[in-house]
């Protein structure tokens, strides 16, 4: 596209914003010396540049190392944004050096990376340890604060590598990957078939402890990820051999020590979401969505929901294998009698056919903040929100409604502060509404009475009622504490 050594002076050298769209001949946008020369560049937009194969591509060395480990750095010191779509034949960032010198390519102040509908792409981030003779690639975004990774077919791994360290990270949203099913892996790891999985027991989790570093992440959406089994590790114990399960616990809290907003949905091999030996890592969650996992039969178990102190705000959506909540099965943990939600304002189940309780264990559920639990869609197995425990609501006024399909995704943004904000609009279309009916006072209300009741009037006599028949129905069906209104 360039020549690789510009004229003195060159007014590309103050290049700010790069934008490329519809270049279909272009086999690679820079060579390594001209990339070297966009030292003001502060943004880089690809679009539909069907022939690429690589960003920037590494020629003949003009630089020659006597030492195996001096590393030819190739930097874009103001590059704060990437953004590269429909790159249908791109199958890595930067090519490797055909010299035995090393290169590492650096974003030292990028703090977005947005990469869709690259269907060659297999892996972004290369890190390479070398040994004697074996030239290395490092590509580095210390910056990094909002990562988005979006229908890439092919891709394998964000990271080939042993460890990642994302210390700035924010936002991590991975949508339409069917192949990802671990964020870090080097050559040595391997991929666990979709037939021998719930045989065999082996597990490769999307987050593996002793690979990734997390520190600051606020926001994790996935979707679509068919091949993830386990987000997270559920026993760090077993990685670590002889470490205490309290320094396993330390471990996990780093990762995700941050975490305020959770979204998960479309991933069809996840049958959980916490268990108890990974759910010290969430006590800063806030919101919690889990939508369309269709093997899911619980959230998690009685002890991981103790962790999840700050939680406020939780739905779950058409989850076809769900039967409850928090499970109560004999397998799982369950030696507490008091299982309590202690910040829940708000409670979504939306279109859960299996659902029959949100907890059938004998305890009592506590929800001192409670104030609104919204039924969408259709519910038919949900009988009772605790099947032999005791339930206290002090605050709850209980909405129910049937509607058609809401709207279920988040935008992820920086604001003019640079402070990163999520918009969820699931959550919004039941901030308001004109016509629910409030409680001023709240009052002990029995929810298991209210839904016993609910259920007779509207499923008794109808229990091969389906969700398209309720689709087609425009009515709404609201069911108030006071005054019993259908």
């Amino acid at each position: 596209m360039w020549a690789d050594q510009l004229p003195q002076p060159c007014y590309l050298r103050n290049l700010r914003e790069l934008s490329i769209w519809w270049c279909d001949n272009l086999k690679y946008l820079l060579s390594s010396a001209f990339a070297r020369n966009l030292v003001q560049l502060e943004k880089l937009n690809m679009f539909a540049c069907w022939g690429m194969e690589e960003i920037i591509v590494i020629k003949e060395p003009t630089v020659t190392f006597d030492y195996s480990d001096e590393l030819d750095i190739i930097e874009f010191p103001k590059l704060k944004e990437i953004r590269l779509d429909v790159i249908a034949r791109l199958i890595q960032f930067c090519s490797q050096s055909q010299g035995q010198g090393r290169e590492q390519l650096l974003f030292a102040d990028s703090a977005t990376l947005d990469v869709r509908n690259c269907k060659s792409l297999k892996k972004i981030v290369v890190k390479e340890e070398s040994g004697d003779g074996i030239r290395s690639q490092k590509i580095c975004f210390p910056a990094l604060k909002i990562l988005e990774i979006s229908k890439l077919p092919n891709l394998e791994k964000f990271c080939a590598g042993d460890h990642i360290e994302c210390l700035f990270l924010e936002a991590l949203i991975i949508k339409d990957c069917p192949k990802l099913n671990t964020f870090v892996s080097n050559s040595t790891d391997k991929a666990v078939p979709e037939e021998t999985d719930m045989i065999s027991g082996a597990r490769q989790p999307l987050f593996s402890n002793q690979k990734v570093t997390l520190p600051k992440m606020r926001i994790l959406k996935l979707e679509k990820c068919n091949s993830v089994i386990e987000i997270w590790d559920d026993d760090d114990t077993k990685e670590r051999g002889q470490q205490s399960a309290a320094a396993a616990g330390r471990s996990r809290s780093a990762i995700f020590q941050s975490l305020e907003f959770l979204r998960v949905s479309k991933c069809g091999r996840l049958n959980k979401l916490l268990e108890a030996n990974s759910s010290s890592s969430f006590e800063n969650l806030t919101v919690l969505e889990v939508s369309e996992c269709e093997r899911m039969e619980y959230l998690f178990t009685p002890s991981a929901s103790k962790t999840l102190v700050l939680l406020k705000k939780m739905g779950v959506s058409k989850c076809q294998a769900m039967t409850e909540i928090i499970a109560s099965s004999p397998e799982v943990d369950h030696d507490d009698k008091l299982l309590s939600f202690d910040n829940l304002e708000l409670l979504v189940l939306q279109s859960l056919p299996s659902l029959t309780s949100f907890h059938m264990g004998n305890c009592t559920l506590e929800f001192p903040k409670l104030s609104r639990v919204v039924v969408v869609g259709s519910c038919p197995e949900l009988r009772s929100f605790c099947g032999h425990g005791t339930i206290i609501t002090p605050k709850l006024r209980t909405f129910v409604r049937r509607q058609r399909w809401i709207h279920f995704d988040i935008s992820v943004g920086e604001d003019a502060d640079g402070q990163i904000t999520v918009h969820d609009m699931w959550f919004d279309s039941f901030a308001a509404d004109e016509k629910e009916h409030n409680i001023e006072n709240g009052g002990n209300i029995d929810i298991n009475t209210t839904i016993q009741q609910f259920w007779v009037n509207h499923y008794a006599d109808y229990e091969d009622i389906v969700e398209e028949d309720i689709d087609k129905d425009n009515t709404e069906d609201y069911l108030w504490i006071e005054g019993w209104q259908y």
